[in-house]
């Protein structure tokens, strides 16, 4: 049979073994007793390899070998439980109360900000957050291995992926939970699970654009993965706080968190502010909170640096513990990029570096995301919204289109043509033979000849009717 994972006694794991006469699912309560790993597991026509996080981004390549050329060998990539860290600190809050209790007195902020991308970028998992179909005929990932499919599953009112192995003619597996849910879904969705205290990366993402269950980034089509750790940097960028424990790569307290980047992300921790306002209602005088909104422009940059700069080269401080208005060279080592790489491995297109070299940037003294952005409401997509917000500064006079288009199709779409949609070439989509990547738009503000070419045609093919 094939163990899924191990978990402690409080987590129960289902797990399917092959019997004479089809499935039969046997409920196992199984013990982080493993120490040293195991790879290399024979079950029939599969190879089962158990994976500590560090072996995983050492040795996972090697793996993975075995699953191409004439001597295919199906593959299994299952997580091997670490054994606890010694002398864990204790769970706190960190002085995180998040977004509702915010809400008692900023409820206009709190409601804008709630539908925006940056709030949606973690969430709990239900049928109404996970966008991927779980309908018969619709909730299958069949794998470029004949033998291996994942299928989306809801039972007892919990969600699933179901990693289905044919072996020997007989069908094998196990049950994995969708515990938290990432990503906003315009680009897709990805979906992490807990074994233990240990968080970890599930097989099938879902792609927006094809409407549809993908392997996961970076996954061979083929190989069943499910031992991806998940690192406490992607938890710093995809919550606004997750405990980790202080020397584990992927372990944390999971009742100490607050799911999506919300108010306090910006603000920084706000139960001290909370208190003394609470105590003193008629003090209407900030106390113990930060506005972004004051910080030098230095410093505002470096709080949408954090997630939107590009990889860091190592970290300097424990995670989660970098504060806005704060350094943040005193927490994090990022290269010295002159933005001319368009991605620098993390899924931000590096939108900062890149627009600090538009001639834009360049000329301004003052400018910074916030100038664009309106972190308090829902605004993606709105091309005329951030046309509106150029011509603050550019006069559509000065457009070298403007006979050609007039102020008004000027003032609804600048976007089209200087801000084009490029290939996130970080994260590389493998399923049903095709390789794909996601599009995002590069923040190099320029003119694209390019990108205004397209943006006539498509304005043309309108004009005729096509």
């Amino acid at each position: 049979m094939i163990l899924a994972a191990n978990s402690d006694s409080k987590r129960r794991l289902w797990i399917l073994i092959p019997i004479l006469v089809g499935l039969t699912l046997l409920g196992l309560w199984l013990r982080s007793t493993q120490s040293s790993s195991r790879s290399g597991v024979d079950e029939g026509n599969a190879a089962i390899h158990y994976l500590g996080p560090d072996e995983y981004y050492l040795n996972r390549g090697a793996y993975i070998q075995q699953a191409s050329g004439e001597t295919r060998m199906d593959t299994v990539l299952l997580p091997l439980i670490p054994d606890p860290v010694s002398g864990a600190q204790a769970a706190t809050d960190g002085g995180y109360v998040g977004p509702d209790v915010c809400a008692e007195c900023h409820r206009e902020n709190y409601e804008g900000q709630m539908q925006t991308a940056h709030a949606r970028t973690t969430t709990l998992p239900s049928r109404e957050t996970v966008l991927g179909s779980f309908a018969d005929g619709e909730n299958v990932l069949q794998t470029a291995s004949p033998n291996l499919r994942i299928e989306m599953i809801e039972d007892q009112g919990k969600l699933f992926q179901r990693m289905v192995l044919m072996s020997d003619g007989q069908p094998q597996g196990g049950d994995f939970p969708f515990d938290i849910v990432t990503g906003s879904g315009r680009v897709g969705q990805t979906y992490l699970y807990f074994q233990g205290e240990h968080l970890y990366q599930l097989h099938a993402s879902y792609l927006s654009g094809q409407d549809s269950w993908m392997n996961s980034p970076g996954y061979l089509d083929g190989v069943a993965d499910f031992a991806r750790p998940v690192l406490a940097a992607c938890l710093e960028c995809h919550t606004t706080y997750y405990q980790p424990y202080e020397g584990a790569a992927n372990q944390y307290h999971r009742e100490h968190f607050v799911l999506g980047v919300t108010c306090e992300k910006c603000h920084g921790p706000g139960a001290e502010h909370v208190e003394y306002h609470r105590r003193n209602p008629e003090q209407k005088s900030a106390h113990a909170i930060v506005n972004p909104a004051n910080l030098s422009v230095e410093r505002s940059l470096e709080l949408c640096q954090l997630c939107h700069g590009g990889d860091p080269l190592r970290e300097l401080q424990p995670p989660f513990s970098y504060r806005p208005g704060e350094r943040l060279s005193e927490y994090y080592e990022f290269p010295q990029s002159d933005g001319s790489q368009l991605s620098t491995g993390v899924h931000t297109n590096t939108q900062l570096p890149r627009l600090k070299r538009s001639a834009c940037f360049q000329q301004s003294e003052s400018m910074t995301c916030i100038d664009c952005h309106n972190p308090h409401q829902h605004e993606r997509g709105d091309l005329k919204l951030f046309s509106e917000r150029c011509i603050r500064c550019h006069e559509p006079q000065a457009c070298g289109k403007f006979e050609l288009l007039g102020e008004q199709r000027i003032r609804e779409n600048c976007i089209d043509c200087h801000m084009l949609e490029v290939d996130m070439s970080d994260i590389k989509l493998n399923s049903g033979g095709q390789r794909l990547m996601p599009t995002m738009r590069d923040h190099y503000i320029r003119v694209w000849d390019e990108a205004t070419e397209e943006y006539l045609q498509q304005l043309d093919r309108v004009t005729q009717g096509f």
